[in-house]
């Protein structure tokens, strides 16, 4: 279930951080664009000047309320385009995304990752989330891995 706010909220959090950013990423500025329903993905984009002028992705994540369960908070979708890895910039975003979860009210944060992606599963890992269930998307064939955190914990 989409909660609009929660994404503002990552989004303003993301542009409070916006000078780290265009650092880390050697971009000269970039926006943040909150694709509507059904989807509802943060994405970040920058302009390249080619021959022709494009806009382009090189960041984005989903955040849906766990349906039937307002404490929880499912994190999805999360990428990194490949010239934009190895910056910091997954780490950033992660932290981003737990602290719009915390200030939107919620506790538990569920994160899903494909099995075979080594820089998100290793990021999830080293922030505290544990592994609690595989399984294979019939639809993509992806053995996808869930991950959990209670966000509470850390602000004991």
């Amino acid at each position: 279930m989409r909660d609009i706010g929660l994404l503002e909220t990552a989004k303003n959090l993301i542009l409070e951080k916006k000078a780290e950013i265009l650092a880390m990423c050697g971009l000269t500025d970039f926006t943040v664009v909150i694709s509507p329903s059904p989807n509802g993905y943060v994405t970040l984009q920058y302009e390249k000047d080619d021959l022709v002028h494009l806009v382009r992705s090189f960041a984005e994540f989903g955040l849906d309320m766990l349906d039937g369960c307002c404490g929880v908070v499912v994190s999805h979708h999360v990428q990194v385009y490949p010239s934009f890895q190895g910056k910091g910039l997954g780490q950033l975003l992660l932290q981003i995304r737990q602290a719009a979860i915390l200030q939107a009210g919620y506790t538990m944060m569920i994160a899903t990752s494909i099995a075979d992606n080594r820089r998100e599963n290793h990021i999830l890992q080293k922030n505290g989330f544990k592994s609690m269930h595989q399984f294979v998307n019939a639809r993509t064939n992806h053995t996808v891995t869930m991950w959990q955190k209670n966000l509470r914990l850390e602000i004991r």
